[in-house]
């Protein structure tokens, strides 16, 4: 296996599992998925976590761990799966982005387009 492909794997698992995680999805497909899991918000629009039936469900170390066999799973049984990863990649490096470029804003407000 190259370099990249184990980069862009790597980089993919850790999207898959912050989206899980920590992100609502579309038509909050993932707080829905959560909460069928057993996890318990303090409110409707709240993110605070007030209690869980599974540690996989609030644990981004747990969680990446059954994310990464899923991805190694799907590698080992197509060499053709790659491609399914770089929607993710592509995601994981805006996200990166946009934070840099958030924390730069709030550094240097001077230099922030208007």
């Amino acid at each position: 296996m190259k370099t990249v492909d184990l980069t862009v794997a790597a980089i993919a698992t850790w999207r898959i599992t912050h989206m899980l995680l920590y992100e609502n999805g579309p038509f909050r497909l993932f707080r829905k998925l959560r909460e069928r899991f057993g996890v318990v918000y303090a409110d409707a629009d709240s993110s605070e976590v007030v209690s869980f039936q599974y540690e996989i469900t609030t644990c981004p170390w747990c969680l990446s761990v059954w994310v990464a066999a899923a991805v190694t799973l799907l590698q080992l049984l197509s060499s053709k799966v790659q491609w399914l990863w770089l929607p993710f990649t592509y995601s994981a490096a805006a996200v990166a982005i946009n934070r840099l470029m958030e924390r730069n804003r709030q550094k240097f407000p001077e230099f922030t387009i208007k």
